[in-house]
């Protein structure tokens, strides 16, 4: 299982490295957590990196975890489809 610690200021303009580092792990052994404990929300870019990063782990059989995400993390998470 690979964690990935989502950073407070998570944003468009950082958006590419964290894309990189969500390859990286969907391409490990095991399953992703993604732990939201710093973040409280993000914007669209990163949104959009999530919902590839979702597809990914699916179409590898992985499970994808979301760990200490703010309610208003949760509730742009459910508009987008990645939680019900």
């Amino acid at each position: 299982m690979t964690v990935i610690n989502v950073p407070a200021d998570i944003s468009v303009k950082k958006v590419k490295e964290f894309h990189r580092g969500l390859i990286e792990a969907v391409d490990r052994e095991g399953d992703l957590v993604l732990d939201f404990n710093e973040a409280e929300r993000v914007d669209l870019a990163v949104m959009q990196v999530l919902l590839a990063a979702g597809r990914a782990c699916r179409k590898r059989k992985k499970v994808l975890k979301i760990k200490a995400a703010s309610e208003e993390l949760k509730n742009q998470m459910r508009i987008c489809g990645m939680l019900k």
